[in-house]
């Protein structure tokens, strides 16, 4: 048996909330695994003004979640044929972001924030490590980073602008040796990232986000 290989094009699906027009700050939100973007969104009216937009991509691959074929979730990727789906997610999320800018239109002054929700997480850095986006807030909520990019790739995406580190103290995903390893990253990379924690389990708080927001 043989298997062949070739690009084919893929709607994208996108929400989004707030102004539209000229915003002077922009959230990207990446949901984590089976999540879709329409009811992931919704976590961020507590950022949200009148000159901010919200917008959440999906990811590209959809599921059911449940044994009833009623709820649908989404993924942004799995371990088989890792390396193009890698290539092929860039591709979507930069066809997302050039689509969002040039429909919207930011204002001279408009400020980046970026986010990603667990798997969203090493999607989120991947990808802007390959954009040259200004970067004012980077926040990584209940994931771990990459295991491909290097430490010096790492801090230097840090370094590009406020970058946070986000998790539940019972979250369920997180374990003793991985919650050590949370704890120690501002030393770790020369407390270039901030350490927020809240009581809670594996989900967005709109109080952590709030103070991070007026941060």
């Amino acid at each position: 048996m043989s298997k062949w290989s070739f690009k084919t094009q893929k709607t994208a699906f996108c929400s989004i909330s707030g102004n539209t027009e000229n915003p002077k700050s922009i959230w990207f939100v990446l949901h984590g695994y089976g999540q879709l973007g329409e009811y992931f969104i919704r976590h961020f009216e507590a950022v949200k003004d009148n000159e901010t937009l919200i917008v959440a991509p999906e990811a590209p691959s959809r599921f059911y979640v449940d044994a009833g074929y009623e709820r649908v979730g989404a993924s942004w990727m799995t371990k088989l044929n890792r390396e193009e789906d890698i290539e092929d997610i860039h591709q979507y999320l930069n066809a997302v972001w050039q689509h969002v800018i040039e429909t919207v239109k930011p204002a001279e002054n408009c400020t980046f924030h970026f986010l990603g929700f667990s798997q969203g997480v090493p999607v989120l850095c991947r990808w802007l490590q390959t954009q040259n986006i200004p970067v004012h807030k980077l926040i990584l909520w209940a994931g771990a980073f990459p295991h491909d990019m290097s430490k010096n790739e790492l801090l230097t995406l840090f370094k590009r602008g406020k970058t946070y580190a986000v998790y539940g103290t019972r979250d369920p995903f997180l374990n003793e040796s991985r919650a050590q390893l949370i704890q120690e990253i501002p030393a770790e990379f020369e407390q270039s990232i901030a350490l927020f924690t809240f009581d809670g389990a594996h989900v967005m708080d709109s109080e952590t986000l709030q103070k991070i927001h007026a941060d």
